[in-house]
């Protein structure tokens, strides 16, 4: 599923700490409603060398994309592990790696007419990895329609754009990103990725999507290592995740930041749940007391 690297400055806003080891995550529903994911992890002071464990509700960013020219409404996400008998990507923290497989996810209302898109894949650099076609019928909508794209591997790290533009309508894009997170390792770089056929050239998407400086960033982010290549990483993570909230469960005081407990905040993994506990047992009737 790939890693996600948190920034212990931004995670536990005290430079004196680092994070040390990643003990668990859950998924966090309230009501039905997917919240974010429940992030544990034991941090180390690096001024004393002690230890203490923490929990922190993470959250993905934009995972969805909705745009539209009434009365046609277009919705995209993209992912990995795609469900069609739920309809939802198994892979709900949408962490990607250099050897996942995207799979875009459409939602479109009901079309008045058969409408042909171009979905288009931009690496990082900008470059085109590839194009899939997408026809929507006439008279029905398509709550579950799917473009999966066989893209040259590895998948080049950092930001990746998908495209979609009607035929004929060069200038309405229905646009969403996604992050492929690179290796982090300690020395070495990333490596070499598969070059782009030269034969997949749009210049409409070009014109509105494409910086001028994204290759030449790509070929410099391709470079990095070390210290420099995780500060890299942890900056992609911040881009497409968001801190919402942290707990404390064992270890170290962290004084000013006043966390609360997690054994006694309600959203943590590790609070009481009141359903779970069993009260004494009546000897008389055999029936559960509170």
């Amino acid at each position: 599923m790939g890693q996600i690297t948190l920034d212990a400055v931004n995670v536990l806003k005290a430079s004196e700490y680092k994070i040390k080891e990643l003990k668990e995550i859950n998924t966090y529903q309230n009501m039905d409603v997917h919240e974010g994911f429940l992030v544990r992890f034991t941090a180390e002071s690096t001024s004393d060398g002690s230890v203490m464990e923490a929990e922190t509700l993470v959250k993905p960013r934009g995972l969805w994309s909705t745009t539209g020219m009434p009365p046609r409404t277009i919705s995209l996400a993209v992912g990995t592990e795609y469900d069609p008998k739920e309809i939802l990507f198994k892979n709900r923290i949408g962490v990607m790696g250099h050897t996942s497989d995207p799979v875009v996810l459409v939602q479109a209302g009901k079309n008045e007419q058969r409408v042909l898109f171009d979905v288009a894949f931009f690496n990082p650099a900008g470059d085109i990895a590839t194009v899939e076609q997408l026809p929507l019928e006439a008279g029905k909508p398509y709550p579950d329609e799917t473009v999966q794209p066989t893209l040259p591997k590895p998948l080049m790290p950092g930001k990746w754009t998908v495209a979609m533009v009607e035929r004929g309508f060069d200038d309405a894009l229905f646009t969403q990103e996604f992050l492929v997170l690179p290796i982090v390792q300690e020395s070495g770089m990333q490596g070499e990725y598969p070059a782009v056929p030269k034969d997949w050239v749009l210049s409409d998407l070009h014109r509105h999507l494409v910086a001028p400086n994204l290759k030449a960033q790509a070929e410099a982010n391709n470079r990095k290592y070390g210290a420099e290549l995780f500060a890299w990483a942890k900056q992609l993570a911040g881009e497409f995740y968001t801190v919402r909230k942290s707990c404390i469960s064992s270890g170290t005081e962290i004084g000013e930041l006043w966390w609360p407990v997690c054994q006694e905040t309600t959203w943590s993994s590790l609070s009481s749940d009141p359903k779970s506990e069993v009260g004494d047992v009546n000897p008389a009737t055999g029936r559960i007391i509170g």
